[in-house]
């Protein structure tokens, strides 16, 4: 509970008790009978023994019930490799990305944090995101934080790594190391074995996960997947998405060109997990959703995630 919830308190021996009543900004409600009782940083559980234990000087045996008729705007700061970090406000009618997106219902995520904040950059460590939360019922001085990774979230479904986001939460996403060329010699070797599994999605015929040669090309993988879709999809707009060993994430976006020589400009060699997505030229744009685009490869990998996070 805080400052600016609306809270039902139900007397259950004394219903004429009962009202609503907001929780004040220096997190005090009145209550009747008993005055002021301070309230914020508990929870419901423990709001209800406050209130008990200060009644039982009155009453035998109260009994009182709290719930919560409108909850307060949460407030959350992001900060870090975002790309506009700074305090946010979300309620539970939110329209995330000023309603092109989604309806933001119930409390917000991490993922609707960051999504809200502009989403990730390219330098942006996926694997240590840290999550730092004020503890229940103590000082501004006290908190407790914890390291999330949006790796395990896009590429496994990990939803214990999107956690609920409460009021005063600081969400701080770090800055990768860079590589240098010794790390770059690793993860080519550690990600390039015989054959490697990679993902498209988007205008392509036959979309979906592949099991392709590790000198396999961007131009080779479209042809295998049944090449682009005629009439939807945009030549000039196909992203590769790329997660590097250092915990970020790369992004380039590649013109279509048959006649492309292998490891060229406009068909580069494909490593382990890359994801492929065509985009839709701008007639095919209209009328259509974006669960177009991630519906093909759901139980693969959550690309509509990584797709919100790097549409900025």
């Amino acid at each position: 509970l805080g400052p600016g919830d609306l809270i039902d308190l139900t007397f259950i021996s004394m219903p004429e008790w009962s009202l609503k009543t907001t929780i004040l900004n220096d997190g005090i409600v009145q209550v009747p009978i008993i005055g002021p009782v301070y309230l914020s940083g508990k929870s419901l559980n423990q709001a209800e023994k406050e209130i008990k234990n200060s009644l039982k000087e009155e009453l035998i045996s109260p009994e009182v019930q709290i719930s919560i008729v409108k909850a307060r705007p949460l407030r959350i700061s992001i900060i870090g490799e975002v790309a506009r970090p700074g305090l946010y406000t979300f309620s539970s009618n939110s329209n995330l990305k000023k309603g092109k997106d989604f309806n933001l219902i119930g409390l917000p995520t991490l993922f609707d944090g960051i999504k809200q904040a502009g989403g990730i950059t390219n330098e942006t460590n996926l694997n240590k995101v840290i999550l730092k939360r004020k503890l229940p019922s103590s000082s501004s001085q006290q908190f407790k934080q914890t390291q999330v990774s949006l790796t395990a979230l896009i590429k496994e479904g990990d939803q214990t790594q999107n956690p609920f986001l409460f009021d005063g939460d600081v969400i701080t996403l770090q800055k990768a190391i860079p590589l240098n060329q010794t790390d770059y010699k690793i993860y080519k070797t550690n990600l390039s074995p015989e054959d490697i599994n990679v993902t498209i999605a988007g205008e392509i015929n036959n979309p979906g996960r592949y099991n392709i040669k590790s000198t396999s090309t961007l131009n080779e993988l479209l042809m295998n997947a049944g090449g682009l879709k005629y009439g939807r999809a945009s030549k000039y707009n196909i992203d590769l998405i790329r997660f590097r060993s250092n915990g970020s994430i790369s992004k380039q976006t590649f013109k279509f060109n048959l006649n492309a020589a292998a490891s060229t400009k406009n068909n580069p060699t494909l490593v382990e997990d890359d994801i492929i997505r065509v985009r839709r030229n701008f007639l095919a744009q209209t009328g259509d959703s974006i669960n177009t685009i991630s519906s093909p490869l759901s139980g693969i990998v959550t690309t509509f995630s990584l797709f919100k996070l790097l549409s900025n």
